[in-house]
């Protein structure tokens, strides 16, 4: 088996030995674990994908690598076009010592030298952040393509910038207008610090061509860099589940936040799980550790009803659940849109009228290309009863989207702005304490440790919905939602279209049902 080190998997060895040992080596993985490594998240994925293919209408007169053919016919493709003098290749694709690189952009220069253009999806404003995970994407291209005897003059970072639509355009149009579309991208010159890491680069590649070649897996431990920003390896569930048996719900849970050594220093010492530590481990926890690992040993639910009470009698009737659906444009559609801002193209509204009554139901897709939101705004102001008083979770998401409503249709503006001032947050007494949030730390669940999302909250509170949010070919989250919408505006079979639409439609009312689930356990603590 050809084993070849690419850009992604360099990135992934940078993050952990193991990863990159277990993508290389594919093969030897069971159906699970191949889903797990290579299904990507398809949202994220498609739309980098997409920047990188409008981002070449920059570049007039390039010509592309196609990608579904073989890593021999790429490579020769394009030495082919480099011999035939094409000014302009996209996805050029070098080789050298095993390690494959496939180049967004390479311009040829008049005097023989090249210009490359690495393009990403990510704005600007993350360069900081990402920067130290750029040069490395970008150093090895460099270092591939100097072996290949490729003279780089310059090499430029190319990020979106944060640039306002003035009027509704269809991406054909924004890419049909260069001058236009350049003022969605800025081009940052890394040369000189992509040449300063060449060393660094070299000696990393000679660590993990040992590394590939080794027919034992890396005994490398689990650690932080099984999960970033909540964002998981995606070989957890190998390592942590199927190699080690860790539970679901382990006394990593307790440390998510900070001091993982401690919990890897107890589960080497034989403690998986909460309800297994001792009494001096328990001892030596923080205030608020302690408080989650008593609480989760007891099985204790811990409510604070008086102040329950408090945030109770503050329902009122009518009473509404609300929830948007939003999807992040890269490159906004929509006059008066910013680059990534967000677009609601779907709510969900359950309305009481009274405490016993059966909920009204109310919902909005925008199901077409065209900008929904002055539909979705009318829908929204027509349904929502002018003296309701609005629950969603965490409010500070559609508080935000409606105040971009606001601005966007400036005679409604009064409206909406009423609706922004009517919403209180049900997840607040779930939230743990703080002194600036009023109603935080009322309801204390074992089972949460300080969680606090719906989708958590939702089978604690109510075992009947344990599984209301894991339906088979159905949308289970926001990205799916998302990517599910995408598909929808494309799809032209009146029969696919009405499947979307349900799926898209279900997912969206369940969150509203959620939040009156929720609300009625909340009420049969009192």
């Amino acid at each position: 088996m050809d084993k070849f080190i690419t850009k992604s998997n360099f990135k992934k060895g940078i993050r952990c030995e193991k990863l990159f040992w277990l993508n290389i080596n594919k093969y030897s993985f069971d159906d699970q674990m191949q889903s797990e490594i290579f299904d990507t998240d398809n949202a994220h994925s498609k739309m980098g994908t997409d920047i990188g293919m409008i981002a070449q209408n920059l570049f007039p007169g390039g010509i592309e690598i196609p990608f579904n053919i073989s890593r021999e016919k790429k490579i020769q493709m394009t030495q082919e076009f480099l011999k035939n003098d094409q000014s302009v290749i996209f996805e050029a694709t070098f080789e050298f010592d095993r390690v494959l690189v496939r180049v967004d952009v390479l311009v040829k220069n008049t005097d023989g030298s090249f210009d490359v253009y690495e393009i990403k999806s990510s704005k600007i404003n993350s360069f900081d952040e990402r920067k130290d995970d750029y040069l490395l994407d970008c150093g090895i291209q460099h270092l591939v393509l100097k072996e290949n005897n490729i003279k780089v003059k310059n090499f430029f970072l190319t990020c979106l910038s944060d640039h306002t639509l003035e009027k509704d355009m269809s991406i054909k149009e924004i890419c049909n207008d260069i001058d236009l579309l350049q003022k969605f991208f800025t081009h940052t010159n890394l040369t000189e610090e992509i040449v300063l890491s060449q060393d660094d680069i070299k000696k990393r590649l000679e660590s993990f061509q040992k590394i590939k070649e080794d027919e034992n897996e890396p005994s490398t431990e689990i650690g932080t860099y099984c999960k970033i920003k909540d964002q998981k390896c995606e070989c957890y569930s190998y390592c942590w589940k199927k190699q080690r048996s860790i539970p679901d719900q382990s006394i990593f849970d307790l440390y998510k936040n900070q001091g993982f050594d401690k919990a890897l220093d107890l589960f080497n010492k034989g403690t998986k799980e909460i309800n297994q530590l001792c009494d001096e481990d328990i001892a030596k926890l923080t205030p608020t550790k302690r408080k989650y690992a008593e609480l989760y040993i007891n099985n204790e639910v811990k409510v604070d009803y008086e102040r329950l009470k408090d945030f109770l009698s503050r329902i009122t009737f009518p009473l509404c659940a609300f929830d948007f659906e939003t999807i992040n444009y890269a490159i906004p559609k929509y006059k008066g849109m910013k680059t990534y801002q967000r677009y609601p193209f779907q709510f969900s509204l359950d309305i009481l009228s009274g405490p016993h009554s059966v909920p009204a139901h109310y919902e909005f897709l925008a199901d077409y290309e065209e900008d929904g939101r002055s539909r979705l705004i009318d829908q929204l102001i027509e349904n929502i009863p002018a003296n309701a008083l609005i629950l969603t979770w965490n409010k500070s998401f559609e508080q935000g989207v409606l105040k971009e409503l606001a601005f966007f249709s400036p005679n409604k503006k009064e409206e909406l702005m009423r609706i922004h001032d009517s919403i209180i947050d049900l997840s607040d007494p779930f939230r743990p304490y703080s002194q600036k949030i009023k109603d935080s730390g009322i309801i204390q669940q074992p089972k949460l440790l300080g969680q606090y999302s719906i989708k958590k909250v939702l089978p604690v509170m109510d075992p009947s919905m344990h599984d209301a949010y894991k339906v088979e070919e159905g949308v289970n989250n926001g990205t799916e939602a998302m990517q599910g919408y995408l598909e929808l505006l494309v799809e032209k079979n009146p029969e696919k279209r009405s499947k979307i639409k349900q799926k898209l439609l279900h997912y969206c009312g369940l969150d509203t049902e959620a939040l009156f689930s929720i609300l009625r356990k909340m009420q049969s603590f009192i």
